[in-house]
């Protein structure tokens, strides 16, 4: 099975129709990163967003990882256009080689995967990609411009 990523975008929309669950049908885990969690979660419940809380709620059920990018990834990234934190952590991790590895200590089992494997969940603005997806799998949720 593939890693799946998922960027803070498609988190806020399925919280807001409370269908996260599709989530699990449809890819089993879910992966994000810290800085996705924090925008989705954190600020989410500071601004009073009600998908906040659903979504915080549902990972925790789920118990499905949040994952650290290590610096050298990060810094590895050069993204052609100016992204938010959530979305360039997503694609830097996206383009590693180090993808479910990151969750390790919480789940020894997971298997290693290469960028060749990887699903991102992120939406579409417009009818263009906001980043360009080196990889064989990607799902689009929505399109609003």
């Amino acid at each position: 099975m593939p890693t799946v990523l998922c960027n803070a975008g498609p988190l806020m929309a399925l919280g807001k129709l409370n269908r996260l669950d599709l989530l699990a049908e449809l890819y089993g885990e879910v992966q994000i990163t810290r800085a996705v969690y924090y925008e989705v979660v954190a600020q989410g419940l500071v601004r009073g967003a009600p998908d906040a809380l659903t979504v915080q709620l549902f990972w925790q059920r789920q118990q499905w990882p949040i994952v650290d990018v290590p610096p050298t990834v990060l810094s590895a990234y050069k993204p052609p256009v100016t992204l938010d934190p959530g979305e360039t952590e997503v694609l830097a991790l996206m383009g590693s080689h180090v993808l479910s590895g990151l969750n390790a200590p919480t789940n020894p089992a997971h298997p290693q995967y290469t960028s060749e494997h990887t699903v991102v969940i992120r939406v579409v603005v417009g009818s263009y990609p906001i980043a360009p997806i080196k990889t064989t799998h990607s799902a689009y949720l929505g399109a609003h411009g």
